[in-house]
């Protein structure tokens, strides 16, 4: 079965308004005609408590290809019971994809609060099997016996992971550059683009093409002055008006004998 996740603000109206179940629902099992967003959340844990078509607890689960998935705090939950309990479970090389993975994914704004785990499973599509059984226990200290339920999750032996190394997640976080962090500049760039400014606002006070030169003159002087590689150049400056009533300014640099 296809199961849809549904955040409460996409509900449509009041979580706790009830809807009546279709019609063809209600004649096949004898229940109560009607549910809640809260009974469609408990849905999410009590479906797969139930035997399968094999009249088994166990279950594949998997992301569908080319879908944009919103995640609750109810799907967060439901993933500490039915999600991979550990990346153990996976092939090596795609465990090797999640360090770059952590490292670049940036998730949008609403997710932030989401498992990473998640993202890299939902965005991969990667898939898994959860099955739970039953077992009797004996409580060392009151001496009651307890029957338990047991969950265990495994890697699905049949999935094609030959796709599945670094190109592949390079193509996706190129597809996908806006769920990627931004590159924080350099401290070289981060000085360029200070100083650019800098310039920028001087050279907007100049009123005369007189002021404009000597302001133009005091930064190549300056920049000159800056590295022992800078103080070998000597800068010249060469301002021509030109007939359409613009300035044509050259900038030359020379080594200096």
């Amino acid at each position: 079965p296809k199961l849809k996740i549904i955040r409460p603000w996409d509900w449509g109206e009041n979580p706790n308004s009830p809807k009546k179940f279709p019609a063809k629902f209600t004649k096949k099992i004898d229940h109560h005609p009607y549910f809640t967003y809260w009974d469609y959340q408990m849905a999410w844990y009590n479906s797969f408590l139930m035997n399968n078509q094999h009249m088994r607890h166990s279950w594949l689960i998997y992301f569908k290809y080319g879908t944009q998935f919103k995640f609750s705090n109810l799907f967060q939950e439901w993933w500490n019971w039915y999600g991979p309990s550990s990346f153990e479970i996976l092939p090596e090389k795609i465990q090797n994809l999640w360090p770059k993975f952590f490292d670049k994914f940036q998730p949008e704004p609403d997710q932030k609060h989401i498992y990473r785990t998640i993202h890299f499973s939902s965005k991969l599509c990667i898939s898994w099997i959860v099955s739970w059984n039953y077992s009797y226990e004996q409580n060392q200290c009151i001496g009651i016996p307890l029957l338990v339920r047991n969950y265990r999750t495994k890697w699905w032996d049949k999935f094609n992971d030959e796709k599945y190394n670094s190109k592949y997640l390079d193509n996706f976080l190129n597809k996908n550059s806006r769920l990627c962090k931004s590159v924080a500049p350099n401290q070289t760039t981060t000085k360029f683009l200070l100083e650019n400014s800098i310039v920028s606002a001087m050279l907007a006070q100049a009123k005369i093409k007189k002021e404009y030169k000597k302001l133009m003159v005091e930064m190549l002087c300056s920049m000159d002055s800056e590295s022992e590689d800078e103080k070998s150049l000597a800068s010249s400056i060469n301002m021509v008006d030109l007939t359409d009533g613009t300035t044509s300014v050259t900038i030359t640099r020379t080594k200096k004998k």
